[in-house]
């Protein structure tokens, strides 16, 4: 049973650190620079320092809901913007169907040698079943169970891969567990990651 939803951001600056932020803002797209808010132009790093620890603490707020709550499963919903999926196959909707999957923490703004691949097991029951009930449903839902990105690797999972769950691989759902609902911009990328562990830092 669904029982509580979370949403956040995943703009790249919000995980990286403040030496960075210029950076992040540099490579942004040329139609939406003038569109940025006029305070842009005027930020310090102390300033910028403000607006990170405001992200932890809403986080840490995240986190404590999500340990409040208990729950046995953990549902991400996100979007991909060519990152596992591109030209060639790129469904509406998909979930993750497979035992394990993988991502890179940081963001495609901090070089790759700086980064490290984080592997998470999954619970494939539990997501087959949703797979199979949605269908059901009506939704035209697609199957991914070998994860293999065709798209931007270095960008694979980039703001999810400090999220955590507890419900184990091979553990009865005949109850129905009590799943959380993380959402993340974009209703187009389903993930299913299911962790033998109660969660120990922040969702960031």
């Amino acid at each position: 049973m669904l029982g509580l939803g979370l949403a956040s951001s995943h703009a790249p600056a919000m995980f990286e650190p403040k030496e960075r932020w210029p950076l992040v803002y540099s490579r942004i797209p040329e139609y939406t620079k003038e569109s940025q808010p006029h305070t842009a132009k005027l930020e310090t790093p102390e300033v910028i320092q403000g607006y990170i620890d405001r992200i932890t603490t809403a986080f840490d707020v995240l986190r404590q809901q999500l340990e409040a709550y208990q729950p046995e499963a953990l549902i991400v919903v996100g979007d991909d913007q060519g990152d596992m999926f591109d030209a060639s196959n790129n469904p509406t909707f998909a979930i993750y169907t497979g035992e394990e999957l993988w991502g890179l923490d940081g963001t495609s703004y901090r070089p790759l040698e700086e980064r490290h691949k984080v592997t998470f097991p999954c619970h494939a029951e539990l997501a087959r079943s949703l797979h199979k009930g949605l269908i059901k449903k009506g939704f035209d839902l697609a199957s991914c169970a070998v994860f293999k990105p065709v798209g931007l690797y270095e960008r694979v999972l980039s703001a999810f891969t400090h999220c955590r769950t507890v419900l184990q691989p091979g553990e009865g759902l005949s109850a129905g567990p009590r799943c959380v609902s993380r959402a993340c911009r974009h209703l187009r990328l389903w993930w299913l990651i299911a962790r033998s562990f109660w969660p120990t830092c922040r969702l960031d």
